[in-house]
């Protein structure tokens, strides 16, 4: 096989894939985040209006009761559409054109496994990261590409865990770049408001990337098997 292409160099196709989803990618991106920063906007109006105690209480992310209602569904939204967002990056990855409503009628079968992966995931990032960091970070890396392999495959929680891990292991530095890019890419989001923004449109441009990464391994690990 080939080496793997470098993070950097998945950011051109991430985008087309993308571009080529936009309508999609605009609804499954943008609907949660648009309640967050309008939550954001309420809190960063009526703490400049505060004096400086406002804004530092702005900074120190302790929002006001009124914009808890556009955080709420915000959240509810974006879990809502997880399983469509992995559905959409894997078939825009695969050159696919998909419509918002079809990525939501065939990933919806997959939401309770893609649920139940999420928490797993999250208690054992966090479990790791209490214990000594690095196996938090093991985890991340471990797991990283798992919802990719129920979405794909229709694999179980269990297999596409272990589906995961063994790609992962033979291709350890080519999924860190990947994640190293994406924090990268969210460095933006310290700046109030605008850099939100910012950041949501380069993490939507190179979505695809992990998915793009998911179809270079997978592949690999088919050809492996057939040996």
């Amino acid at each position: 096989m080939a080496t793997p292409l470098g993070a950097f160099q998945l950011f051109k196709p991430s985008k087309e894939a993308a571009l080529n989803n936009f309508f999609s990618f605009l609804i499954i991106s943008f609907l949660p985040a648009f309640f967050i920063l309008v939550g954001d906007t309420i809190n960063l109006r009526d703490f400049l209006a505060s004096g400086e105690n406002g804004l530092q209480q702005f900074l120190l992310m302790d929002p006001r009761p009124e914009s808890m209602p556009y955080y709420v569904v915000g959240i509810i939204f974006s879990v809502l559409l997880v399983p469509a967002r992995y559905y959409l990056q894997l078939q825009a990855a695969k050159g696919k054109t998909v419509a918002f409503v079809n990525a939501i009628s065939n990933s919806q079968k997959h939401f309770w496994r893609i649920l139940g992966f999420s928490l797993i995931f999250a208690l054992l990032v966090v479990v790791g990261l209490i214990a000594l960091i690095i196996p938090g970070l093991i985890v991340i890396r471990r797991y990283f590409l798992a919802p990719y392999f129920i979405v794909d495959q229709g694999l179980g929680i269990k297999d596409a865990m272990a589906a995961s891990a063994q790609v992962s292991k033979l291709h350890v530095k080519a999924i860190w770049s990947i994640i190293g890019v994406m924090v990268l890419l969210s460095v933006f989001n310290i700046i109030p408001i605008w850099g939100g923004m910012i950041s949501l449109i380069l993490v939507t441009l190179y979505s695809c990337a992990p998915a793009l990464r998911y179809l270079e391994l997978s592949k690999h690990a088919r050809t492996l098997s057939k040996k």
